[in-house]
């Protein structure tokens, strides 16, 4: 019987057959290896592209205004109430799936004025000798997101309506120290054909990580900013920062000029996005912007909702 031409190549030069032998597991270990290289690389630089951007521009803004089809103010209140702000959330949630995984804990929801309010009290900061500007909001789960260093969180009195003269609030320990706020200041910010609505600070607060999207997809949340007059040639400046008021006081905000508006942050979970699904996830952005995506958040929340996010400049 005559031998196989492999088994007497081993005979005759087994040196040269175990080299291919380790030759061939190389070859077949860097063909396996080179993928999860190169998924990693991508992933890697995904995620820090998104890091370095900040949750200021890859936060996914999903906003209401007064639907037109609300033209009653107590309709309108008890849109801006708690429950009825949170109940379209997990739907929102739940839009992008897994194209455009979110993070939980950092997204967040509530009712922001959108002009700002001068505060004419003179104990507050006045870099140039003009009045601090404030927004008002209403952020979803503020006790989980800070320690408080003075004071108690705020509460929202009984039945708070577009009428009410007085509601609570807390500020983070760098609104206060910029802006002379201390426990029981009060900032009254102008009402609309009433009276100034009266804020008393109940609390001071210190954020818990900071850096990321509850507190920084918003930054003003965080603490204050210096703003030049628009034309001014002198450039005077004044601040702007935040009152953080509970939930269920929002429908005060109605009294004032700042025009307020819902709102549902959407965070990227940044350590399970992945570059190999770039293209499903540029897409899922895309539709919240002005897609499918965006008319079912219409649908769950409200007609009025658009988005906003620099998301897709930063992929």
């Amino acid at each position: 019987m005559a031998v196989p031409w492999v088994r007497t190549r081993l005979r005759s030069a087994p040196g040269a057959a175990a080299a291919l032998a380790v030759l061939v597991a190389v070859t077949a270990f860097l063909a396996a290896a080179l993928p999860l290289a190169v998924d990693r690389y991508g992933d890697a630089g995904l995620r820090r592209s998104v890091e370095v951007a900040g949750p200021d521009r890859t936060t996914v803004q999903l906003y209401a205004s007064q639907s037109d089809d609300v033209v009653s103010l107590d309709a309108w209140e008890a849109q801006l109430r708690e429950d009825a702000v949170r109940g379209p959330y997990a739907k929102l949630f739940a839009l992008p799936g897994r194209s455009l995984p979110l993070d939980p804990d950092q997204s967040s929801y509530g009712v922001r004025t959108t002009r700002w309010l001068a505060a004419p009290d003179p104990y507050l900061s006045r870099p140039d000798g003009l009045a601090p500007q404030f927004h008002l909001v209403t952020p979803s789960g503020l006790a989980g997101h800070s320690r408080l260093r003075e004071g108690r969180l705020p509460k929202a009195p009984d039945g708070v309506t577009a009428s009410t003269t007085a509601v609570e609030a807390a500020v983070t320990a760098e609104t206060a120290r910029k802006l002379n706020i201390e426990v029981g200041s009060v900032v009254h910010v102008p009402g609309v054909e009433r009276a100034p609505l009266a804020v008393r600070v109940t609390g001071v607060v210190e954020p818990r990580a900071p850096r990321q999207a509850y507190w920084s997809a918003t930054p003003v949340l965080r603490g204050p900013s210096l703003m030049t007059v628009p034309g001014d040639p002198s450039r005077r400046v004044f601040w702007v920062g935040a009152l953080l008021l509970p939930p269920d006081a929002a429908p005060a905000l109605l009294g004032t000029g700042g025009l307020p508006e819902r709102y549902w942050m959407l965070a990227p979970e940044v350590s399970a996005l992945h570059g190999y699904d770039l293209p499903r996830l540029t897409s899922a952005v895309a539709s919240l912007e002005a897609g499918p995506l965006l008319q079912r958040a219409r649908a769950a929340a409200a007609p009025t909702v658009e988005s906003e996010t620099s998301l897709d400049e930063v992929l």
